[in-house]
């Protein structure tokens, strides 16, 4: 299974005799996610100014912290979904700051599309909870006899062949 990615295209767009910033971002998916999400979840919201509470500029330099601040107050601040993030959603800026805010944007909404990918994927899996410290070794003792199961199979139809 390829790893996701997202892939950021920032170029100078022309739009009625008027060059400004452009960015583009699309995610990428293993192909059965891809249409899992499309089908069953392409509406869920995995960025809007309203998630966000003022939280955006935390970690973030002083000078993009206050464009974020204002980028999120503006009645035009995109909102990005399951499906425009697979499908790619382009922005189209007013200014630089503005390209490097839906950047930022781009990337926490990456961030919660793979949340909602660890989800789906998780669906008709049963996990056991010991607490925050046993998690890990559940997880791994999980895999470890996943592995064990498929190699399993795998000379069982060795040989069978």
């Amino acid at each position: 299974m390829p790893k996701p990615k997202m892939i950021i295209r920032k170029r100078l767009v022309t739009h009625q005799g008027k060059t400004r910033p452009g960015i583009h971002v699309q995610a990428v998916v293993d192909a059965k996610s891809q249409a899992v999400l499309m089908e069953q979840f392409a509406a869920e919201m995995l960025f809007k100014k309203a998630m966000m509470n003022g939280n955006m500029g935390e970690g973030l330099h002083t000078t993009i912290a206050s464009t974020m601040a204002n980028f999120l107050k503006n009645d035009a601040c995109p909102e990005i979904t399951v499906k425009s993030l697979l499908n790619g959603q382009l922005y189209q800026a007013n200014t630089i700051w503005e390209v490097m805010c839906f950047e930022i944007a781009a990337k926490f909404a990456f961030e919660a599309l793979l949340q909602v990918r660890t989800c789906v994927l998780d669906m008709g899996c049963e996990r056991i909870y010991f607490g925050a410290s046993e998690e890990v070794v559940a997880l791994a003792e999980a895999e470890a006899d996943a592995e064990f199961e498929r190699v399993l199979s795998l000379e069982a139809s060795r040989a069978a062949a």
